[in-house]
């Protein structure tokens, strides 16, 4: 069985102390590459490029998500970031349903077997923490998506 990955990742360095919020514009002036459009960063010196050249490597089948940079700034915009979240989670709530989606239980060997006691279910995001000065802060983006449970 061919492994299916999921590949997004959204890159954006928040200070609090300045005074202006990052909104969608200010990612798309570095990249934001929507589905397959993201694929176009294989072979570049991004992160993404690493995670695609491993997938490859492992003969994983990508599923791409969404990829976007930018710069450092403000916290991102209740906006931006709704935006973004959604760019990342609508294509596994289209096309990457609970039932495609299978890990290997530790008594199965390497080519599976029975599907294993798994529930899908996105974990919670959490939109800010409180900062250093009380203000809201985008800290702590590396956060885990999708897990199995």
């Amino acid at each position: 069985m061919t492994p299916r990955i999921a590949v997004g990742s959204i890159f954006q360095e928040s200070n609090e102390f300045v005074t202006t919020q990052t909104d969608l514009a200010l990612f798309r002036n570095t990249y934001v590459h929507e589905r397959d459009a993201l694929l176009q960063l294989a072979g570049t010196d991004c992160e993404v490029a690493g995670v695609l050249a491993v997938c490859e490597r492992e003969r994983a089948q990508v599923i791409p998500l969404v990829a976007a940079r930018c710069v450092s700034g403000g916290p991102l915009s209740d906006a931006c970031y709704a935006s973004l979240k959604e760019a990342l989670l609508a294509p596994l709530r289209e096309g990457m349903r609970p039932s495609s989606m299978r890990t290997r239980r530790p008594d199965e060997g390497p080519s599976g077997g029975r599907p294993a006691a798994a529930r899908w279910r996105p974990s919670p995001i959490p939109r800010t923490q409180p900062g250093a000065m009380g203000r809201p802060s985008c800290a702590g983006s590396g956060e885990v998506l999708l897990e199995l449970i």
